[in-house]
C-alpha cells in the first residue's frame, strides 16, 4: 500500500478514501479510532506515565522499582547500551563536535 499525505476539505475526514488492490475504503470505515477513544488512550498514557515517573522519583519506592526493572531483561535480543564515554574511546568522535554539527545546521558528524 503507498502512503501519502492529504490535507482533508472537510476537517473531520469524511472526504478521504483509501485505495486499495481491493476497492476504494473510505476513511471512516478504515480508522480505528475516533477522537474520544484517542482522548481516552492519551489520558490513561499520560496518567500512567505520571505514576511511574512519580514512584521511580519517590525515596521510599524508586530504589526497590529500579532494583525489580533490572532483576529481567525484558528484551534479551538486544544488544546491551554502551556508556557514551565509551563510544568516545572505540569511535575517536567527540560528542561535544557530533552535536555542535547537528546543531549549526551543518548535519555531517
Amino acid at each position: 500500500m503507498q502512503a501519502s499525505f492529504l490535507i482533508p476539505k472537510t476537517g473531520d475526514c469524511s472526504d478521504v478514501i483509501v485505495k486499495t488492490p481491493f476497492g476504494d475504503i473510505p476513511w471512516r470505515q478504515r480508522s480505528h479510532f475516533d477522537d474520544a477513544e484517542i482522548k481516552r488512550l492519551m489520558m490513561d498514557v499520560a496518567n500512567r506515565t505520571c505514576q511511574f515517573i512519580h514512584r521511580l522519583f519517590d525515596e521510599e519506592t524508586g530504589g526497590e522499582l529500579l532494583l525489580r526493572l533490572g532483576a529481567f531483561d525484558l528484551v534479551p535480543q538486544w544488544d546491551t547500551p554502551r556508556h557514551p564515554r565509551t563510544v568516545r574511546l572505540e569511535t575517536g568522535i567527540q560528542s561535544s563536535s557530533v552535536f555542535s554539527n547537528l546543531y549549526s545546521g551543518n548535519g555531517s558528524g
